[in-house]
Protein backbone atom coordinates (compact mmCIF):
# COMPACT_ATOMS: atom_id res chain seq x y z
CA UNK A 1 0.00 0.00 0.00
CA UNK A 2 2.79 2.46 0.81
CA UNK A 3 4.35 1.92 -2.62
CA UNK A 4 0.99 2.79 -4.20
CA UNK A 5 0.97 6.08 -2.31
CA UNK A 6 4.51 6.82 -3.51
CA UNK A 7 3.30 6.17 -7.06
CA UNK A 8 0.38 8.57 -6.58
CA UNK A 9 2.73 11.34 -5.49
CA UNK A 10 5.06 10.85 -8.46
CA UNK A 11 2.46 10.14 -11.14
CA UNK A 12 -0.01 12.84 -10.13
CA UNK A 13 2.51 15.51 -11.13
CA UNK A 14 2.30 14.42 -14.76
CA UNK A 15 -1.50 14.10 -14.71
CA UNK A 16 -1.95 17.58 -13.26
CA UNK A 17 0.50 19.15 -15.71
CA UNK A 18 -1.24 17.41 -18.60
CA UNK A 19 -4.64 18.60 -17.44
CA UNK A 20 -3.89 22.14 -16.25
CA UNK A 21 -0.87 23.54 -18.09
CA UNK A 22 -2.07 23.77 -21.68
CA UNK A 23 -1.33 27.21 -23.12
CA UNK A 24 1.03 28.40 -20.37
CA UNK A 25 3.78 30.50 -22.01
CA UNK A 26 2.25 29.51 -25.34
CA UNK A 27 3.22 25.85 -24.89
CA UNK A 28 1.00 22.77 -25.00
CA UNK A 29 0.47 20.59 -21.95
CA UNK A 30 2.24 17.76 -23.80
CA UNK A 31 5.32 19.98 -24.16
CA UNK A 32 5.30 20.72 -20.43
CA UNK A 33 4.92 17.03 -19.60
CA UNK A 34 7.93 16.24 -21.79
CA UNK A 35 9.95 18.95 -20.07
CA UNK A 36 8.96 17.64 -16.63
CA UNK A 37 9.94 14.09 -17.61
CA UNK A 38 13.35 15.39 -18.72
CA UNK A 39 13.69 17.02 -15.31
CA UNK A 40 13.13 13.67 -13.60
CA UNK A 41 16.30 12.06 -14.96
CA UNK A 42 18.90 13.74 -12.74
CA UNK A 43 16.98 13.29 -9.46
CA UNK A 44 16.82 9.58 -10.27
CA UNK A 45 20.53 9.48 -9.37
CA UNK A 46 19.54 10.23 -5.78
CA UNK A 47 16.76 7.65 -5.86
CA UNK A 48 19.06 4.92 -7.20
CA UNK A 49 21.73 5.63 -4.57
CA UNK A 50 19.06 5.55 -1.87
CA UNK A 51 17.53 2.32 -3.14
CA UNK A 52 20.90 0.55 -3.19
CA UNK A 53 21.51 1.64 0.39
CA UNK A 54 18.01 0.66 1.53
CA UNK A 55 18.30 -2.86 0.14
CA UNK A 56 21.60 -3.36 1.98
CA UNK A 57 20.42 -1.58 5.13
CA UNK A 58 17.24 -3.57 5.71
CA UNK A 59 19.08 -6.70 6.81
CA UNK A 60 21.25 -4.80 9.30
CA UNK A 61 18.23 -2.90 10.60
CA UNK A 62 16.36 -6.10 11.40
CA UNK A 63 19.26 -8.11 12.83
CA UNK A 64 20.97 -5.40 14.91
CA UNK A 65 19.42 -5.46 18.39
CA UNK A 66 22.03 -4.19 20.85
CA UNK A 67 21.99 -0.40 21.28
CA UNK A 68 19.61 -0.11 18.34
CA UNK A 69 18.84 3.59 18.93
CA UNK A 70 22.51 4.58 18.83
CA UNK A 71 23.07 2.38 15.79
CA UNK A 72 20.15 3.89 13.85
CA UNK A 73 21.16 7.42 14.86
CA UNK A 74 24.73 6.95 13.66
CA UNK A 75 23.71 5.38 10.35
CA UNK A 76 21.07 8.06 9.75
CA UNK A 77 23.61 10.84 10.33
CA UNK A 78 26.04 9.36 7.80
CA UNK A 79 23.28 8.51 5.32
CA UNK A 80 21.73 11.98 5.52
CA UNK A 81 25.16 13.59 5.03
CA UNK A 82 25.75 11.53 1.88
CA UNK A 83 22.27 12.42 0.61
CA UNK A 84 22.83 16.14 1.20
CA UNK A 85 26.15 16.03 -0.66
CA UNK A 86 24.56 14.20 -3.61
CA UNK A 87 21.66 16.65 -3.68
CA UNK A 88 23.99 19.65 -3.62
CA UNK A 89 26.03 18.15 -6.45
CA UNK A 90 23.02 17.41 -8.66
CA UNK A 91 21.51 20.88 -8.13
CA UNK A 92 24.86 22.59 -8.72
CA UNK A 93 25.54 20.67 -11.93
CA UNK A 94 22.00 20.37 -13.26
CA UNK A 95 22.33 23.09 -15.90
CA UNK A 96 25.50 21.78 -17.59
CA UNK A 97 24.29 18.18 -17.27
CA UNK A 98 20.99 19.01 -18.99
CA UNK A 99 22.95 19.86 -22.14
CA UNK A 100 23.00 16.12 -22.92
CA UNK A 101 19.32 16.45 -23.86
CA UNK A 102 17.92 18.06 -26.97
CA UNK A 103 17.87 21.84 -26.87
CA UNK A 104 14.08 21.77 -26.46
CA UNK A 105 14.44 19.98 -23.14
CA UNK A 106 17.27 22.03 -21.65
CA UNK A 107 14.79 24.14 -19.68
CA UNK A 108 13.93 20.99 -17.76
CA UNK A 109 16.76 21.99 -15.40
CA UNK A 110 14.28 24.38 -13.76
CA UNK A 111 12.38 21.39 -12.39
CA UNK A 112 15.48 19.65 -11.06
CA UNK A 113 16.12 21.42 -7.70
CA UNK A 114 12.78 20.63 -6.05
CA UNK A 115 12.57 17.19 -7.70
CA UNK A 116 16.01 16.41 -6.29
CA UNK A 117 14.94 17.52 -2.82
CA UNK A 118 11.82 15.37 -3.20
CA UNK A 119 13.99 12.37 -4.11
CA UNK A 120 16.10 12.96 -1.01
CA UNK A 121 12.95 13.03 1.14
CA UNK A 122 11.86 9.75 -0.45
CA UNK A 123 15.19 8.18 0.52
CA UNK A 124 14.98 9.46 4.10
CA UNK A 125 11.38 8.23 4.30
CA UNK A 126 12.54 4.78 3.23
CA UNK A 127 15.13 4.85 6.00
CA UNK A 128 12.41 5.53 8.58
CA UNK A 129 10.27 2.86 6.96
CA UNK A 130 12.89 0.36 8.14
CA UNK A 131 11.84 1.21 11.71
CA UNK A 132 8.30 0.17 10.84
CA UNK A 133 9.69 -3.02 9.31
CA UNK A 134 11.69 -3.84 12.45
CA UNK A 135 8.70 -3.31 14.74
CA UNK A 136 6.13 -4.69 12.28
CA UNK A 137 4.10 -1.48 11.99
CA UNK A 138 3.18 -1.55 8.32
CA UNK A 139 -0.07 0.33 8.98
CA UNK A 140 1.92 3.34 10.20
CA UNK A 141 3.92 3.24 6.99
CA UNK A 142 0.71 3.23 4.98
CA UNK A 143 -1.04 6.03 6.87
CA UNK A 144 1.93 8.40 6.72
CA UNK A 145 2.23 7.88 2.97
CA UNK A 146 -1.52 8.26 2.55
CA UNK A 147 -1.36 11.67 4.21
CA UNK A 148 1.50 12.62 1.89
CA UNK A 149 -0.44 11.49 -1.18
CA UNK A 150 -3.54 13.49 -0.21
CA UNK A 151 -1.48 16.61 0.59
CA UNK A 152 0.27 16.26 -2.76
CA UNK A 153 -2.99 16.07 -4.69
CA UNK A 154 -4.28 19.24 -3.02
CA UNK A 155 -1.01 21.16 -3.36
CA UNK A 156 -0.62 20.17 -7.01
CA UNK A 157 -3.97 21.77 -7.81
CA UNK A 158 -3.20 24.94 -5.85
CA UNK A 159 0.44 25.37 -6.82
CA UNK A 160 -0.15 24.93 -10.56
CA UNK A 161 -2.71 27.73 -10.37
CA UNK A 162 -0.21 29.94 -8.52
CA UNK A 163 3.16 28.97 -10.00
CA UNK A 164 2.38 27.12 -13.23
CA UNK A 165 3.94 23.71 -14.02
CA UNK A 166 6.83 24.40 -11.63
CA UNK A 167 4.35 24.16 -8.79
CA UNK A 168 4.14 20.37 -8.99
CA UNK A 169 7.79 20.00 -8.01
CA UNK A 170 7.28 22.16 -4.94
CA UNK A 171 4.15 20.16 -4.08
CA UNK A 172 6.05 16.87 -4.28
CA UNK A 173 8.85 18.16 -2.07
CA UNK A 174 6.50 19.57 0.57
CA UNK A 175 4.29 16.47 0.67
CA UNK A 176 7.27 14.13 1.03
CA UNK A 177 8.80 16.41 3.66
CA UNK A 178 5.53 16.15 5.60
CA UNK A 179 5.76 12.36 5.36
CA UNK A 180 9.29 12.53 6.79
CA UNK A 181 8.17 14.74 9.70
CA UNK A 182 5.22 12.43 10.43
CA UNK A 183 7.47 9.38 10.39
CA UNK A 184 10.10 11.06 12.54
CA UNK A 185 7.38 11.79 15.10
CA UNK A 186 5.62 8.41 14.93
CA UNK A 187 8.82 6.33 15.07
CA UNK A 188 10.02 8.23 18.14
CA UNK A 189 7.74 6.09 20.29
CA UNK A 190 9.32 2.94 18.83
CA UNK A 191 12.95 3.97 18.58
CA UNK A 192 14.66 7.17 19.71
CA UNK A 193 16.69 8.28 16.71
CA UNK A 194 18.76 11.42 17.13
CA UNK A 195 18.01 13.34 13.94
CA UNK A 196 20.25 16.30 14.83
CA UNK A 197 17.58 18.78 13.61
CA UNK A 198 19.84 21.84 13.92
CA UNK A 199 22.48 20.15 11.75
CA UNK A 200 19.87 19.11 9.16
CA UNK A 201 18.54 22.67 8.90
CA UNK A 202 22.04 23.90 8.17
Amino acid sequence: PASISFWIINASDLFYVQGMCNGIDGKSSTWWVGLLKAGYYLPQIITIVGQIFYEAWQLSAVTEESERSAFFSKVFRVYAAVMFCCVAGVIWLCQPMMHVFREDYFLGWQFVPFLTLASMCTCLNNFLNSVYVVYKRSTSSFYTMLVGAVVNLVLNFLFIRWFGPWGVTMASFISLLIVFLLRAYSTHGLLEIDFHPAWMLL
